[in-house]
């Protein structure tokens, strides 16, 4: 069976779990280690699930190198780490691209038909999640969320 479809096989919650367990990891990993690691190449293949569905972040090959690249590195507010020859890239223009055409395609009355069982707190949570893609994506890097942001606008005391 391929990822995607074991992916399809979870229900909505079990997703919704995951997606809030990965923020919990990656602020965990930012604010809550005695020295910053920022992952650097975060995908769905690097992301591995427990026995009980909990996201285990992996792959951080590239957050090795940033030793090295100390004297190259700058700190800005919001706890991002860039280089010099990233601080003037945009946001990654295929994400956003991709991202906005599901937000401009996204109505409720289409998800509702395809899938039936959805309730509307799982559609709001979908809406969530895609006005958290969303802004993750900003062009300007500076409205971007901070790893915190994204965890509070999940709520429910996300952070335990």
């Amino acid at each position: 069976m391929s990822c995607a479809e074991s992916i399809n096989r979870i229900d909505w919650n079990t997703k919704y779990s995951i997606i809030k367990g990965i923020s919990q990891g990656l602020h965990f990993l930012h604010n809550e280690m005695d020295r910053t690691v920022v992952h650097m190449d975060l995908h769905a293949g690097n992301i591995f699930l427990d026995e009980y569905m909990v996201p285990k972040i992996s792959g951080f090959s590239m957050s090795g190198i940033l030793d090295q690249m100390q004297t190259r590195l700058n700190t800005v507010p919001g706890n991002k780490i860039i280089t010099e020859d990233m601080s003037s890239r945009t946001a990654d223009e295929c994400g956003t691209q991709f991202i906005e055409k599901v937000r401009q395609k996204w109505t409720e009355d289409k998800i509702i038909s395809i899938h039936p069982s959805l309730h509307d707190d799982c559609i709001q949570e979908i809406k969530k999640c895609i006005e958290i893609a969303l802004e993750c994506v900003h062009v300007d890097s500076n409205k971007r969320p901070s790893i915190k942001d994204i965890i509070d606008k999940f709520g429910e005391n996300s952070l335990q």
